[in-house]
């Protein structure tokens, strides 16, 4: 049951929680790794983004009767905001889909993953490798808000 609790329910609350509707999908940036942290800009939907930094939060033990239980990871980006400014600051790791790694295998580059807004397709793309250019085997339904 705590295997379940730890690797399955709690990341999959996590991810829920961080995946609130957003119609004019900018992604807030914090300017600490938590989400009760003062937020530093936004960035919009496909930006581009250098990541200088990646941190994984302990979860408290009361929360899962388990100590120095290291998740919830962020990563410390930088990119260019809406304004033409540059902006910097912490987000899920979730929020960020890593398109170039340093030779050790640390992220470096990546973009901002798209949110679907209430009036996006319903449909969602299930393709049949890890990757947009393989075929498309399906669809997923999206659940209405």
């Amino acid at each position: 049951m705590i295997y379940l609790v730890l690797f399955f329910a709690w990341p999959m609350a996590r991810g829920l929680a961080l995946a609130v509707w957003d119609d004019e999908a900018s992604l807030s940036l914090n300017a600490e790794a938590s989400q009760d942290s003062a937020l530093v800009g936004l960035l919009p939907q496909g930006a581009s983004v250098t990541i200088s930094d990646r941190q994984g939060n302990f979860v408290p033990p009361e929360d899962l009767a388990q100590q120095n239980l290291l998740t919830d990871p962020w990563f410390k980006i930088s990119g260019v905001g809406p304004d033409g400014q540059g902006v910097a600051g912490w987000v899920a790791e979730s929020r960020i889909r890593i398109r170039e790694t340093a030779v050790d295998s640390t992220p470096i580059l990546g973009t901002v993953r798209s949110k679907l807004g209430a009036e996006s397709d319903p449909l969602t793309a299930v393709y049949a490798d890890a990757n947009e250019d393989s075929p498309i085997i399906g669809q997923a339904k999206r659940e209405p808000k």
